[in-house]
């Protein structure tokens, strides 16, 4: 009996609602050595350019993101100037944008956008403006980012799109993390969760308790913040997802180290660094870079430490991601005070706050300022310094109105001593 492309596209959508995404890849696969191309059959032309899209989605998952980009190229080349054309361009902005292609990813999103219009297409539109929001994050543009993106959320709810409403979310709540607003951020993230559960997104958990911690560690709260990211590490190893798992054990390194258990920090941080360069995840290895290079500076390992923030470095210049540049300098500054070099170190950190003042990065911005002020030997100086970092901390306090939350943070050993020490 001939197998039909129908029962195989049935197939492949039981397997993916079930987040068994192997088996959902090989049926796409299947689909398409059934389909032919430009197939005059609208059926046909239908069900072989979603399958596309789906095996892009499905392989990136799975890792294979150069995999993906063939399937997305593949899409835009089938649809014609059509809506799939319009998904095909955002896919592929996307992919660019995960690459650290940020000015190849914006053009994309932006064709998308305008042929959306023409084509009076309300989720291309949707989809194109959350794109353009995740890139303007990334390019360290802020309230652009969150002005684009609140457009795509309110084209989501007018959808009844839930998934569309909790990606939108996503990114906001990136946003307002990386711009030290972090009680919205939590807020942003315990609404993800509250969707996903009513719509049994497994991997919108996952995710959301993976950023949730991310919110903590900020708060200085490493104890939530490792509860949050083994709760989502014990979530992420049973759907077998390798990126998410990597992401999870990064941050447990991160709130390890935190906490004193250094080398096993080290060892999960030089671990999620392997995984995240062979998938070529822009963002994860840029904030393994940075972990480590702050790890191997602060226990004696200045050199190691010295060779992750430059490779840092590069890669934020190369992807013009300006939040991670303003890391970069953060470490090196680090470096050159632990080799005793006062100079170098206070023009790096003089580089971080430009560059971190123009990327909206406030809770790094203080920090700065901070390690600047224990830098000095003037008084006075070192003073301004403080006074700079805990108008910075009140800026990002006072507009908190979880009072607990508030406390907390205030109440962290980094902040209190800042504090304290301009009381």
């Amino acid at each position: 009996m001939t197998v039909q492309w129908q029962e195989v596209e049935v197939e492949a959508k039981a397997a993916t609602d079930v987040n068994n995404y192997e088996l959902g890849r090989e049926k796409y696969i299947a689909l398409l050595a059934l389909t032919e191309a430009n197939k005059e059959d609208e059926a046909v032309r239908e069900a072989r350019l979603n399958g596309l899209a789906e095996l892009g989605r499905l392989v990136r998952i799975l890792g294979a993101i150069d995999e993906a980009k063939g399937y997305y190229e593949q899409y835009y080349l089938e649809a014609g100037n059509s809506q799939h054309a319009v998904r095909a361009l955002n896919l592929l902005g996307a992919y660019h944008s995960f690459v650290g292609d940020n000015q190849k990813g914006l053009g994309l999103h932006q064709e998308a956008l305008y042929l959306a219009e023409g084509l009076n297409y309300t989720r291309g539109r949707a989809e194109a403006l959350r794109g353009i929001g995740k890139i303007r994050h990334h390019l360290g543009q802020s309230e652009e980012a969150l002005s684009a993106l609140k457009k795509a959320l309110a084209v989501f709810e007018q959808l009844d799109d839930a998934q569309g409403r909790i990606n939108t979310y996503f990114s906001i709540g990136h946003t307002l993390f990386s711009a030290g607003r972090l009680d919205q951020s939590i807020e942003t993230m315990q609404a993800i969760l509250e969707l996903a559960h009513e719509t049994n997104s497994q991997n919108s958990i996952v995710i959301a308790l993976n950023n949730l911690g991310e919110c903590h560690q900020l708060l200085f709260n490493m104890e939530q913040a490792l509860i949050c990211h083994e709760e989502g590490l014990a979530a992420a190893e049973l759907m077998g997802i390798e990126q998410i798992q990597a992401d999870l054990r990064r941050n447990i390194g991160v709130d390890k180290l935190f906490l004193g258990e250094i080398d096993e920090g080290m060892a999960l941080l030089r671990e999620a660094l392997q995984v995240a360069e062979r998938l070529q995840d822009r963002d994860m290895t840029l904030q393994c870079l940075y972990s480590l290079a702050l790890g191997e500076i602060e226990h004696g390992e200045a050199e190691a430490g010295k060779l992750f923030a430059e490779r840092l470095q590069q890669i934020a210049n190369e992807s013009q991601a300006q939040g991670y540049l303003a890391m970069a300098w953060h470490a090196l500054g680090h470096y050159y005070r632990q080799v005793g070099d006062n100079s170098q170190a206070e023009q790096a950190w003089q580089q971080a706050i430009f560059v971190a003042h123009e990327a909206e990065r406030r809770q790094l911005l203080w920090q700065i300022h901070a390690d600047l002020a224990e830098l000095t030997s003037n008084e006075a100086l070192a003073m301004a310094h403080r006074r700079i970092a805990a108008e910075v901390i009140e800026q990002i306090a006072y507009p908190m109105t979880d009072s607990i939350l508030k406390k907390k943070y205030l109440a962290s050993a980094p902040v209190k001593a800042i504090l304290d020490s301009v009381s």
